[in-house]
C-alpha cells in the first residue's frame, strides 16, 4: 500500500529513520505526502529507553520517567536551561560496557554516567532539542555553529531543497568556515543555487549563512545511512581570498551516481 493511502487509512504508525533529524517541514506531509505528522525520537544502543518521541515538530525528545540525565558544558558543569550542553545518561538500563574494549568503555562511562556525545538543550517540561554531534558542531571565529540548525534552514528555505548538508572547511583567520551541499527535488534547475543562498540568510545570522553551496545528486552516506561528513569534507576544497574554487568538489563516482554539479558563492 502507498505510504500515503496507508496513513490516510491509519494503517501507518511508525517510520524508522536512522540517518538523523527529520527536517521541521517533514513533520507534516511535505515533502513525504503521509497525511501524518512525523515526529523525531533519539536512541542509543547503550541507553535504550532513556528518551521517547518528543510532542512537538523539529529534533525533540521527551526524557522518560525515571531517567536521569544531564546535559553539561567541557568542563563538566551542569548547562543551563536552554543552553546547549553534552547530554549525559545513567540508569539501570544504562550497558555494561563494550565488548573486549575496555579503553571505549572508559571514555564513554565515566562515573555511572554514559557520555553520548550529543549536545542538547532542555525546553519546556522533560523537552530535550538535539543540537548536533559534539564532534560535527563548526567553530566559526569562535562562534559555535550547529550544523542541523543550518541544514533545517536549508530545506525550509526553498521548495526546490530535498536534502542538505553543511561542514566547516579550514579557514586560517576565522578556524573554519561554512560550506553546504544539497540535494535538490526533480526537475529543478541547478541556477537556484543563489536564490536557496538569498532565502537562507533571511533565516540565520549572517555568521551562519554558508559561503558556498554545491549541488549534488545524492549526499554521501555510511553504512548507518547516515550523512558521511568526513566525506564532504574531503569534497569541499578550500577558497582563496578572493572565494574562487582551487579544486574539483566532486563525489567519488559509483556506478549509480554522478559527480557533483555546481557552485555558488555566497557574496
Amino acid at each position: 500500500m502507498p505510504a500515503s493511502s496507508a496513513a490516510r487509512s491509519g494503517v501507518l504508525a511508525h517510520l524508522p529513520d536512522r540517518s538523523g533529524c527529520l527536517p521541521d517541514r517533514s513533520s507534516g506531509t511535505d515533502p513525504f505526502d503521509l497525511w501524518r505528522p512525523l515526529y523525531n525520537i533519539w536512541g542509543a544502543t547503550e541507553v535504550i529507553g532513556s528518551l521517547t518521541f518528543g510532542l512537538q515538530h523539529g529534533p525533540v525528545a521527551r526524557i522518560v520517567k525515571g531517567a536521569r540525565i544531564r546535559l553539561v558544558d567541557e568542563n563538566g558543569a551542569d548547562v543551563a536551561d536552554g543552553e546547549a550542553g553534552e547530554l549525559l545518561v545513567r540508569g539501570v538500563n544504562v550497558f555494561a560496557g563494550y565488548w573486549n574494549d575496555p579503553q571505549a568503555t572508559e571514555e564513554s562511562l565515566k562515573g555511572g554516567w554514559y557520555h553520548t556525545g550529543d549536545l542538547m538543550r532542555r525546553g519546556e517540561r522533560d523537552d530535550l532539542w538535539f543540537v548536533s554531534r559534539k564532534k560535527d558542531i563548526i567553530i566559526r571565529g569562535g562562534t559555535n555553529i550547529s550544523p542541523v540548525e543550518v541544514e533545517q534552514a536549508l530545506v525550509a528555505a526553498h521548495p526546490g531543497v530535498e536534502q542538505a548538508a553543511v561542514v566547516g572547511i579550514p579557514d586560517a583567520v576565522l578556524g573554519q568556515r561554512l560550506f553546504g551541499f544539497v540535494k535538490l527535488a526533480k526537475g529543478m534547475r541547478d541556477t537556484i543555487v543563489s536564490e536557496i543562498l538569498r532565502n537562507v540568510a533571511t533565516r540565520l545570522a549572517s555568521y551562519k549563512v554558508p559561503e558556498g553551496l554545491r549541488i549534488v545528486d545524492e549526499l554521501p552516506r555510511n553504512g548507518l545511512s547516515k550523512v558521511d561528513r568526513n566525506m564532504l569534507q574531503t569534497m569541499a576544497a578550500p577558497t582563496d581570498r578572493a572565494g574562487q574554487i582551487r579544486g574539483a568538489l566532486s563525489l567519488p563516482k559509483r556506478p549509480d551516481e554522478r559527480s557533483a554539479r555546481r557552485v555558488a558563492r555566497n557574496r
